[in-house]
């Protein structure tokens, strides 16, 4: 089942030339059929021809079709001070942001869903 959804979107930032590639694997799904409860966890991937940031993110669905979304941040590099800190953690959320908005956009040209979004939503 982890494969039913994987996307890698590569675009080229305009003017910079530079390629961007951002990934959103499902690695992990679980649903509790009793009680109407999932947990999907996703590996998220921003590569921007310098760096390659990679995190896990986890959505989890309560019992009334409710969502939550969470990342936890790993790895995060010691920093030299507070300043240089929040703005190394403001890149990284930017960069994340933009992997899962590139990949969980709602496609416009009518694409089917994968079993797993289908079976996500609620009733």
């Amino acid at each position: 089942m982890a494969d039913t959804f994987h996307k890698m979107i590569q675009r080229v930032e305009a003017g910079m030339g530079k390629t961007v590639t951002t990934e959103v694997e499902l690695v992990s799904y679980v649903k509790e059929r009793s009680s109407g409860t999932s947990e999907s966890r996703y590996y998220v991937k921003h590569s921007n021809q310098q760096t390659v940031l990679e995190q896990g993110m986890t959505i989890n669905r309560d019992g009334y079709g409710n969502y939550d979304a969470s990342i936890v941040i790993t790895d995060f590099p010691a920093q030299k001070s507070p300043e240089e800190a929040a703005l190394k953690l403001a890149d990284w959320l930017k960069r994340l942001g933009e992997s899962i908005e590139a990949n969980f956009k709602k496609p416009e040209c009518g694409m089917p869903k994968s079993s797993a979004e289908s079976e996500q939503e609620p009733n």
